[in-house]
């Protein structure tokens, strides 16, 4: 029941070699395989299989992929359907693929760890002249100049949310910088900083510029050096935008007939919100050392993690770059056109996490709701 291997699966742009990303996981224990009895494994691979089949039927799903820890111990982690249908390549838990917005909880994590530096402030101003980004000075909404780093963890900034008109998927020529400035001299808040929350990509993507800013390093380099390297999550890379920027070990994307296509976005610009492409082994990696239990060790502090999976005063159920809800469970979904993604920390020391390399549109909503349910079903049939 259990197919899972950790490969070097870099892609062209990490910043460290293998050799320097073993030596720099020495001192962490690596996450064991715990493999079932063959007539218990049997029994509960064929309910599995019967639970992620009837998903994929009813969402015409090509492939999926999907793992699962309990107590920092990887139990489950297996593909179903095809990475690459046309090249019958059967999916695996090692294969990569676009997370879409389950790329904010890095953001939040990276942010989180200047604060716990010393090197960046939870409530400094990220714009004007005394902000974090002073490069950016001509705003068509004063308010503007109020928004803080915690309004952007928290999507309270006040505007630019994905219910209409989402900046973060129009000018797709412009470069980063180019829409940031556009966006603010075109674009006025919907509302005061801290009034209320609307759900913005285009703040997250600010943030990026904010660890940029504050690390002198491309936003990618900065994450991956700080979390992804010293756990060995060598998936981790910004996507490319088009079919043939397909990473190593990337599947590849599919849509319904007649819908937007997956290689038509910019999703490089997408970066610090929706712009990594994973395995759902190493989406496991990266929350066992967040989910502030005691083994293995995390890469942030308690104190960092406690504020970043707090409720933010105007939503209980959003806290810092992670939904959260009563039970203190912790989580984000994604979805883009060809990907829906799932992960997932559970209190009683359950990780999870999905990634199938299929989306129908018009039931994007449902298809993430349901990856949920199924990673809950699959977890309690183990």
């Amino acid at each position: 029941m259990c197919d899972f291997v950790f490969p070097c699966l870099k892609g062209p742009s990490c910043s460290m070699n293998r050799r320097q990303f073993l030596a720099s996981t020495a001192s962490l224990a690596a996450l064991p395989v715990i493999t079932p009895t063959p007539a218990i494994a049997a029994s509960r691979s064929a309910k599995i299989a019967q639970y992620v089949e009837a998903y994929r039927r009813e969402f015409s799903v090509v492939g999926v992929a999907m793992a699962i820890s309990r107590k920092s111990e990887l139990i489950f982690a297996q593909g179903f359907g095809h990475a690459d249908r046309e090249a019958q390549i059967p999916m695996q838990p090692h294969h990569r693929m676009r997370i879409a917005s389950v790329s904010k909880p890095f953001t939040s994590a990276a942010i989180f760890s200047l604060i716990q530096a010393g090197r960046l402030g939870q409530h400094d101003r990220v714009f004007g002249a005394n902000g974090l980004l002073p490069q950016y000075r001509s705003f068509e909404d004063p308010r503007v100049e109020r928004i803080t780093v915690d309004h952007l963890l928290t999507h309270t900034c006040g505007g630019w949310s994905n219910r209409s008109k989402d900046p973060m998927f129009r000018n797709k020529a412009l470069s980063t910088q180019e829409l940031i400035r556009h966006t603010l001299k075109t674009r006025a808040l919907d509302a005061d900083p801290g009034a209320q929350y609307a759900y913005s990509n285009f703040g997250f993507c600010v943030l990026g510029r904010v660890i940029e800013a504050i690390t002198s390093a491309p936003y990618d380099h900065y994450v991956k050096e700080r979390f992804f390297g010293p756990i060995g999550a060598y998936s981790l890379e910004i996507s490319g935008n088009t079919e043939t920027e397909r990473l190593p070990g990337e599947a590849k994307y599919y849509t319904g007939a007649g819908e937007f296509s997956p290689y038509a976005m910019n999703v490089r610009r997408m970066d610090a919100h929706g712009g990594w492409v994973a395995s759902p082994t190493d989406l496991i990696r990266f929350l066992n050392h967040v989910d502030g239990f005691p083994t293995p060790p995390d890469l942030l502090s308690a104190q960092s993690i406690q504020a970043m999976t707090t409720p933010n005063p105007v939503s209980r159920n959003y806290a810092r770059g992670w939904r959260v809800n009563k039970h203190n469970n912790w989580w984000h979904s994604g979805s883009l056109p060809g990907t829906t993604s799932f992960m997932a920390r559970i209190a009683n020391g359950d990780c999870f996490a999905a990634i199938t390399n299929s989306r129908l549109t018009e039931q994007k909503r449902e298809m993430a709701s349901k990856l949920d349910r199924l990673m809950w079903k699959v977890a309690r049939a183990l």
